[in-house]
């Protein structure tokens, strides 16, 4: 029994670890266990059907322009603000023409991937199939130049901070794996959530009969002293609201900063401001 939770770690971490986005190997899709579709699923590096690409699919605008729809489109309240943690694997298939079929969604728990479904987490599931569903046409892989299906997979850490859009990514010194998560304390809530909107409600100042409603998302990097930097507007509502939320945040105090080894170090946060 251990020996075979070795084997299925050990194929399905080279994929879902290492690489954040690519072609999935068929013999790691039969592995964990993923239903059977009529897509073939091909990689460069199948030992069982070895072969190659003369184009792989493409995103309009690549890679960047992928994660960059993706992150601005994420609940990040429910991403990092709920109970789930860990790493979800979302495999969506293409087309021949490119365009997104369906969506598989998969938990790495305990050396095994759990289908989310089972985990009883509807809304986070429902929110990244909407999203995924809601992606343009692929340029899709061709083979013998005639276009065919393809499954590709994303990896997801929750709660999501790891940002791969340029505009969004962090720099060199930010720790995504820490210890101890920043936190931020103020009022009598016990979640961090609920102290975050208690203080947020209670500043944020707009002009009179003016009405706003909605989130509005930033993500800011959290200092070795607990200080917020580095403001960047993940989502807004309109120039109003998105000029009071930074100002919002501009007044908040310090948090508690994450901790790794016994150091504080720089974190990303994504602090929603509710309108």
């Amino acid at each position: 029994m251990k020996a075979l939770l070795l084997t299925l770690f050990l194929l399905f971490s080279t994929v879902l670890v290492s690489q954040n986005i690519g072609t999935v190997d068929t013999n790691i899709v039969d592995s964990i266990g993923i239903k059977d579709s009529p897509f073939d699923h091909n990689s460069s590096n199948s030992a069982r059907n070895p072969k190659v690409l003369e184009f792989i699919s493409v995103f309009p605008g690549g890679q960047d322009s992928l994660y960059y729809l993706l992150e601005h489109s994420f609940d990040y309240v429910r991403m990092n603000y709920g109970i789930k943690r860990g790493k979800i694997s979302v495999y969506f298939h293409l087309d021949r023409q490119g365009a997104l079929c369906y969506t598989d969604l998969y938990e790495c728990q305990d050396l095994m991937m759990v289908n989310l479904k089972l985990l009883g987490d509807k809304k986070l599931i429902n929110d990244l199939r909407t999203i995924f569903r809601k992606l343009p046409r692929w340029k899709p892989a061709q083979l013998a130049g005639k276009g065919i299906p393809t499954v590709y997979a994303i990896t997801l850490t929750i709660p999501y901070t790891d940002f791969k859009s340029i505009d969004l990514r962090g720099d060199s010194t930010i720790c995504h794996e820490v210890d101890r998560a920043p936190d931020f304390i103020f009022g009598e809530q016990t979640k961090l959530i609920d102290r975050i909107k208690d203080f947020t409600g209670q500043t944020i100042k707009l002009p009179l009969k003016m009405e706003c409603k909605g989130t509005v998302f930033y993500q800011c990097t959290v200092e070795c002293d607990g200080s917020l930097s580095h403001f960047k507007l993940i989502r807004g509502i309109n120039s109003v609201c998105d000029a009071e939320a930074l100002r919002v945040l501009q007044c908040m105090p310090n948090w508690i900063p994450a901790e790794k080894e016994g150091e504080n170090v720089r974190s990303l946060v994504v602090i929603p401001i509710v309108f």
